[in-house]
C-alpha cells in the first residue's frame, strides 16, 4: 500500500502544477459528513486526534515536504490559524507518506508555528481519501465536513476568513 502511494505521489509531483491561487476544487457541502477519526503523535510527542477539537472549527491539511504547492500552502495555513485563534478555528498538517526525522529536518530550514502531525504509513491520509497533495478539509464543530480543498489555496483571503469565521460561529 505505502508503495502504491510513493508511485502515486511521485506520478502527481511530475504533473504541471496548476496556478497556486486557484486550487483544483473547492468543494462546500451542503450536508456535511462526518470526518473520519484520527489519532496521530506529533513531533512534540503529543498525541491528537479529532475528538480533541470538537467544538471547534479545523483545517485538516494533507501534505508532504517534496510537494511545491503543499510547501508554498503552509504560511498561509499558519497566518489563518494566527488569524482565528480567537474564532476557535484550529489547523493541523498531517504529513503524508514521510518520516518525523524528514519533517524536522524540513521544519529546520522553514520553521511554522502549525502543529505537525506524522502519517509515516499514510493510513490517515488513506482514510480521509487523500488522493493529491496538498488536499485539505474543513471540520465543522459537530466533527463533519464542511469544505474540501484539492491543491494550495491562500488560506488567509477575506473571503475564505469569512466562511471559515461563519462556520466558527453556527
Amino acid at each position: 500500500m505505502r508503495t502504491g502511494l510513493i508511485l502515486v505521489f511521485s506520478f502527481l509531483a511530475l504533473l504541471p502544477v496548476p496556478s497556486f491561487s486557484a486550487p483544483i476544487g473547492t468543494t462546500y457541502y451542503d450536508e456535511p459528513k462526518p470526518a473520519p477519526g484520527f489519532v496521530l503523535t506529533d513531533l512534540k510527542s503529543d498525541t491528537h486526534r479529532l475528538t480533541d477539537y470538537q467544538g471547534e472549527v479545523l483545517i485538516v491539511s494533507f501534505w508532504a515536504t517534496w510537494c511545491t504547492p503543499c510547501i508554498k500552502e503552509l504560511p498561509s495555513l499558519a497566518r489563518t490559524a494566527d488569524l482565528l485563534r480567537d474564532d476557535n478555528v484550529r489547523v493541523v498538517a498531517i504529513n503524508v507518506g514521510e518520516s518525523t526525522k524528514d519533517i524536522k529536518r524540513f521544519l529546520a530550514r522553514s520553521p511554522s508555528d502549525l502543529v505537525f502531525l506524522p502519517d509515516a504509513a499514510s493510513k490517515v491520509g488513506s482514510a480521509w481519501d487523500v488522493r493529491a497533495l496538498p488536499t485539505a478539509y474543513v471540520v465543522d464543530k459537530q466533527g463533519r465536513i464542511a469544505i474540501r480543498v484539492i491543491g494550495g489555496l491562500e488560506w488567509d483571503t477575506d473571503a475564505m476568513l469569512q466562511d471559515l469565521r461563519k462556520l466558527a460561529r453556527q
